[in-house]
């Protein structure tokens, strides 16, 4: 008998289980890839119904776009009901006053599944081809899997890649690859991750109560860049090239910094103009969406996101003698760590140091004061 007012206590049940998740990566030395995808997921409870009746698909177009896309409800008795064309949603994000997605070229794929029921699952399968690397010929590619979940089946990551792109990779909570070779010229990593008994993701309460580390969760992570000097030198070699001062930026600098002053008067003069004269829109860093715009078409458009801020910046401070450097930095809550394995990925947000000053700024930030580093 237990104490009058002490409930039993249930055993962690989760409300759905995968059955499959399958990532199937195939690299080209110059970094471009495709990707095959495979899930299945098993509504085991109604409080997953809603969740798992929707699925949402990001890609960018202009690097690519979905093919071969197969989703279907497999209902527990084994038919199967294929999602229709009129439970298909496509959203495009496109640039200022429906102009061309000059600042933003995500769109995003909603899959409404029909007639699901707890003990159905659900089934999605597509190529995402990338035509384009992010950063030419360098590769990362993360992969992070939720312990909260049972996985009968296995979710497995592979890669298919040259040779030359020289890899390297790490594992976390996850036995360590297999590698073989693929004919003569590309080598297949693949991982396989198993979880028959799903962990109660509000036990583990410390994940929320310290910083997060990447090593917390079952994690892959692969990548060709030698360290992370080479993902700013990679940025530097895509970005730099938007941040040349033109007769244009030369008068604008000018008209902007009218009556001189000091080396740090002129500077805020500049930060205070682009963050207030420019509005902050589209995609920072994000796949398909590396390189800065041009400064004729920041200012033509009068906006830019926060990598075009910082070219703009760059370009103009320039114009006036003062050198500056673009800083990637991470600006989320939980970034508070660099993978071990470098990528650009761990960042996702471009602000400007000036060496001379000892200060950074961040003109996406209208109220920010210029800082200095200490």
């Amino acid at each position: 008998m237990l104490p009058h007012g002490h409930a039993v206590e249930r055993p962690y049940a989760p409300s759905s289980k995968i059955h499959l998740q399958r990532v199937t990566i195939d690299v080209e030395s110059d970094g471009t890839n495709t990707t095959r995808y495979e899930y299945e997921r098993t509504v085991l409870a109604e409080s997953a119904l809603k969740a798992l009746s929707e699925q949402d698909i990001s890609y960018h177009e202009n690097n690519g776009t979905l093919e071969d896309v197969v989703a279907y409800t497999r209902k527990a008795n084994g038919t199967r009901v294929d999602v229709p064309e009129s439970n298909v949603q496509v959203t495009t994000y496109n640039g200022i006053n429906g102009a061309p997605p000059a600042f933003s070229d995500l769109k995003n794929r909603r899959l409404i599944y029909p007639s699901v029921e707890v003990g159905d699952s659900v089934v999605l399968s597509l190529y995402d081809p990338q035509r384009e690397a992010d950063v030419q010929g360098l590769l990362f590619t993360g992969h992070a899997l939720f312990a909260g979940l049972r996985v009968r089946r296995g979710r497995t990551r592979r890669h298919y890649a040259a040779r030359g792109l020289d890899l390297k990779y790490k594992a976390h909570n996850i036995a360590d690859a297999e590698v073989t070779d693929v004919g003569a010229d590309r080598r297949r990593w693949k991982w396989t991750y198993r979880n028959a008994s799903a962990e109660d993701p509000s036990k583990e309460s410390s994940l929320f109560e310290r910083a997060w580390h990447y090593s917390d969760w079952p994690t892959i992570e692969i990548s060709n860049f030698k360290d992370y000097g080479g993902v700013a030198a990679a940025y530097e070699v895509e970005a730099a090239p938007r941040a040349a001062v033109t007769e244009r930026i030369k008068a604008l600098a000018e008209e902007i910094t009218k009556g001189g002053g000091s080396e740090r008067e002129r500077a805020e003069k500049v930060y205070k103009w682009v963050a207030k004269e420019i509005s902050f829109a589209g995609n920072c860093l994000t796949g398909g969406d590396v390189v800065p715009r041009n400064t004729d078409l920041i200012l033509n458009m009068k906006m830019g996101d926060c990598k075009d801020h910082a070219t703009l910046v760059q370009a103009l401070l320039a114009a006036q003698g003062i050198q500056s450097t673009q800083v990637l930095i991470n600006a989320g809550k939980l970034g508070y760590e660099l993978p071990e394995i470098p990528c650009w990925q761990a960042f996702n947000h471009v602000i400007n140091y000036l060496p001379a000053l000892d200060a950074y700024l961040d003109a996406t930030l209208i109220d920010l004061p210029v800082r200095r580093s200490a």
